[in-house]
C-alpha cells in the first residue's frame, strides 16, 4: 500500500512537471492582429492563446501572467520592460489585456512577450517575441497635403461633371407597409383644379423594370388651408392596389374644385425589397384648365430620403425623365517624387491613404500587397490609412516614390449604383514617409506641391464594377520612364476621423486573364476581360 502511494505521488509529480513545461503562450496579438503596423489606439489590447505539450491534457489553465513591453528588441531580450512590466498578475484572462505602461507616441515601435503560470504555480517559458508599431495619432502630425492630378481637375471641369442626377421625390424608408407618408404642393393661390398626373420613377439602368416605390394605395386631397383641416378627397385609390404606370404617367380626373394645397397621402406603401417600403414619384402635375399649375411650386412632405437626384423641388420641376449622373470615366493618375537618402537606412515606414484607390511603388517595387486600398469608407466621416515597413526597399542614394491613383468608390462608382462621383470629383492622395537613418537622423517625405504628375497616364480608362474594358498606355515600369510635369498640390481640409485600416484576410491577389487585346493609336492598347474588373491593373510589359 505504501508502495502504491509512492507510485501515485511520483506519477502526480511527473504530470505536474509536464504541465509546467508544456503550458506556453502562443499566437500573440495586438488589437486582434499579429505584429500590426500603425495601431492608433492609445492603450492597445493584447491577447494570446495557450498550448499544452501534453496531448489530450485536461483541466490545465492559466492562473497568472506577466507581460513585458520594451522599446527595443535588445531590452526585451534582457527582460527589461522599459515601456511596461505588468508584474505577475493573478488572472486567467488571455484576451483584451489593456496596455497600462508609459504613454505611447506616434510611430513608436513596441516589442513584447508574455509568460504565464499554470494552476499549480509553475511558470512557462517566455513566448516568442511579438511587436506592434503606433500609427499617426494626431492629424496635425501628418504634415502632408492632399494632392491630385491637376489635369484631372481640368477634365472634370470641362466635362461639367456630365449631367446632374435627377430622379424625383422619395420618402424615407419604412419597415411597415401601413406607415403613412404624404407629400403636399402649395400652388401659391386658390385655383380651380380638375386633374392630377403622377409619374413613376423608373430604373434608368434596367429598361422595362417595375417602377420604384410608386404608392400602392393612396388618396389625393385638396384644401384651401395649409393644415388640410377642411380637405376634400379628390382621388381615392385606397380600396385596391394601384398598378405602377408606364413612362407616360397616369392621369386622374375629378370634378373641378377650388384649392391651393394638394396632398397625396398613402395608406399602403409599395415594397422595395425584403426589408423596406417607401414612396417615390418622378413628377406630380396639377391641372387647371389644361395647364400644369404645380410646376415650380413649393413642396412639403412628411419626410425625405434626400440624396443624389432626390429632392422635394424635383417633384415639380417639369423634368419627367429619370436622369442618372454619368460623368466620363477618369484616367488613373500617376504621381511621383524624387528625393535622395544620404546615409544607410535603419528603419523606414510609410503612411498612406487616398480618397479613391492607390497603389504605391518605391523604385519600381510595389509597396505592400493590399488590393483596393484603402477600401471603401464614409469619406466625409472616416478615413482609413495603411502603414507599411519599407526598410528593405530603401537604400542610400536616389529614391523615386510613385503612386497610381484611381477613382475607386470616392469619385467612381459604388455598388451597383451606376452614378459616379458620389463623394467627390477627383481622387486625392496623402503620403508620409519617415526614414530613420543609421546616424540618428530622420528624414521625412510628404505629399505636397513638389510632387510631379505624368501627362501620359498608364491607365486611360480605369473601371469599377460594371465595365469590362480598360485602356493601357504604359507598362508597370512607367513611373520610372515617363516624363513628369511639375503639378500644383491641391490641399483639402477634411474633418473626418482618422483610423488605420484593419486587414484580416491573407491579402492574396487574384488576376483575371485578358480575353481580348486591341492595338490602338499612339502605342496604346485596349484590353477586355470576361468579367467586371476594378481600378487596379498592371501589365507585365508584354504587348
Amino acid at each position: 500500500m505504501a508502495g502504491a502511494r509512492v507510485f501515485f505521488a511520483l506519477t502526480f509529480a511527473i504530470i505536474t512537471c509536464t504541465a509546467a513545461v508544456g503550458l506556453t503562450p502562443e499566437q500573440l496579438r495586438c488589437e486582434y492582429l499579429s505584429n500590426p503596423l500603425g495601431i492608433d489606439v492609445a492603450q492597445p489590447r493584447l491577447s494570446w492563446i495557450l498550448r499544452s505539450a501534453a496531448e489530450g491534457a485536461r483541466g490545465e489553465g492559466q492562473a497568472a501572467y506577466r507581460v513585458l513591453v520594451a522599446s527595443t528588441p535588445q531590452l526585451l531580450r534582457n527582460e527589461t520592460g522599459d515601456l511596461w512590466d505588468s508584474g505577475k498578475v493573478s488572472s486567467n484572462e488571455t484576451i483584451h489585456i489593456v496596455y497600462a505602461g508609459k504613454p505611447l507616441v506616434s510611430r513608436m515601435p513596441c516589442y513584447w512577450k508574455v509568460r504565464v503560470w499554470d494552476r499549480t504555480g509553475h511558470p512557462s517559458p517566455w513566448s516568442v517575441p511579438a511587436m506592434w508599431s503606433m500609427g499617426v495619432l494626431n492629424k496635425s502630425e501628418w504634415r502632408a497635403q492632399w494632392i491630385s492630378d491637376p489635369t484631372a481637375v481640368d477634365a472634370t471641369q470641362q466635362a461639367g461633371a456630365a449631367q446632374t442626377a435627377h430622379f424625383g421625390y422619395r420618402s424615407y424608408y419604412s419597415v411597415s407597409e401601413d406607415a403613412e407618408k404624404w407629400v403636399a404642393i402649395d400652388l401659391g393661390a386658390v385655383q380651380r383644379i380638375g386633374a392630377v398626373r403622377l409619374y413613376a420613377v423608373t430604373d434608368p439602368w434596367q429598361p422595362g423594370a417595375p417602377a420604384r416605390f410608386f404608392p400602392l394605395r393612396f388618396q389625393i386631397e385638396a384644401a384651401t388651408a395649409p393644415d388640410f383641416s377642411s380637405a376634400g378627397t379628390i382621388v381615392d385609390r385606397t380600396v385596391a392596389d394601384e398598378p405602377a404606370p408606364g413612362p407616360q404617367g397616369v392621369l386622374y380626373r375629378f370634378p373641378a374644385v377650388a384649392a391651393r394645397y394638394v396632398r397625396l397621402r398613402t395608406t399602403r406603401l409599395r415594397r422595395e425589397n425584403e426589408a423596406v417600403y417607401g414612396m417615390a414619384l418622378a413628377e406630380m402635375e396639377v391641372f387647371s384648365n389644361g395647364t400644369n399649375v404645380a410646376r415650380g411650386a413649393t413642396v412639403n412632405a412628411l419626410d425625405l430620403a434626400e440624396g443624389l437626384g432626390w429632392s422635394k423641388p424635383n417633384l415639380v420641376d417639369g423634368r419627367i425623365a429619370v436622369i442618372p449622373p454619368e460623368p466620363p470615366p477618369q484616367p488613373a493618375a500617376l504621381m511621383r517624387k524624387h528625393f535622395p537618402i544620404s546615409a544607410p537606412v535603419r528603419r523606414a515606414m510609410v503612411y498612406v491613404t487616398a480618397r479613391g484607390l492607390y497603389e504605391l511603388r518605391i523604385n519600381g517595387r510595389r509597396v505592400g500587397d493590399h488590393v483596393l486600398a484603402p477600401e471603401w469608407t464614409g469619406y466625409h466621416k472616416r478615413l482609413q490609412y495603411q502603414v507599411y515597413d519599407v526598410t528593405e526597399q530603401l537604400r542610400a542614394g536616389e529614391i523615386v516614390i510613385a503612386a497610381l491613383l484611381g477613382t475607386g468608390w470616392y469619385a467612381g462608382r459604388i455598388g451597383l449604383f451606376q452614378a459616379r462621383q458620389i463623394y467627390g470629383k477627383v481622387p486625392q492622395l496623402l503620403v508620409r514617409l519617415d526614414v530613420d537613418l543609421a546616424d540618428g537622423r530622420t528624414e521625412t517625405v510628404v505629399s505636397d506641391a513638389s510632387w510631379r504628375h505624368a501627362p501620359n497616364r498608364p491607365l486611360l480608362q480605369p473601371t469599377c464594377w460594371t465595365e469590362k474594358s480598360t485602356t493601357l498606355a504604359r507598362s508597370r515600369e512607367a513611373e520610372t520612364r515617363l516624363h513628369f510635369r511639375t503639378g500644383t498640390g491641391l490641399l483639402f481640409r477634411p474633418k473626418p476621423i482618422w483610423a488605420t485600416a484593419r486587414w484580416y484576410g491573407s491579402g492574396t491577389n487574384r488576376y483575371a486573364p485578358c480575353a481580348r487585346s486591341e492595338q490602338l493609336p499612339s502605342r496604346n492598347r485596349s484590353l477586355e476581360f470576361g468579367c467586371p474588373i476594378l481600378d487596379r491593373m498592371w501589365s507585365d510589359g508584354a504587348s
